[in-house]
């Protein structure tokens, strides 16, 4: 069982050496959710990371008068709630399941304790965390240049035909 923890959590951190992800594996747990299951609740204060080892999740953020815009879609293979592992801080968004989605969770107090233990561990966890929350900024920033484009030429439209006139 502990083997098929390594092989998912592989996945997640494919650079990162054995006694690492099985250092890992020993403090994670199986869960297996049904489809439309909220796994982080936006604003609630969680503390479990979600490797996503089979199903489908989104990751949605409520907006101004309770619009829900998807962000993102997960798979197995991929992460979630890696801001709960080295922040106490609320969730920045939903994550609900879309599909039966089986988990491997570990908790924050585990996850650090793991560790304080070992700084090549740390090292390795870290560098992938930082890169999903690079990721994550750079797909917030071309939504938000997205946008900002599709204001542009809704504004220069309104501005031709007021001239038009």
């Amino acid at each position: 069982m502990n083997q098929d923890k390594v092989a998912a959590l592989r996945q997640v951190f494919p650079e990162m050496e054995d006694e690492y992800l099985t250092a890992l594996a020993e403090i994670a747990e199986w869960h297996t959710y049904p489809a439309d299951t909220v796994l982080c609740q936006e604003g609630a204060t969680e503390d479990t990371f979600y490797v996503i080892t089979s199903g489908d999740t989104e990751v949605v953020k409520q907006l101004d008068g309770g619009v829900e815009k998807v962000l993102n879609r997960h798979s197995g293979g991929d992460f979630v709630g890696e801001i709960a592992l080295v922040r106490d801080v609320t969730r920045t968004a939903t994550v609900r399941t879309t599909s039966p989605t089986t988990t491997l969770e570990i908790a924050r107090e585990d996850f650090l304790r793991l560790l304080y233990t070992s700084a090549p561990l740390a090292v390795h966890v870290m560098n992938q965390l930082v890169n999903r929350m690079l990721a994550t900024d750079e797909a917030i920033i071309a939504h938000l240049r997205q946008q900002n484009a599709d204001l542009q030429a809704a504004y220069d439209e309104l501005k031709a035909r007021c001239g038009e006139q």
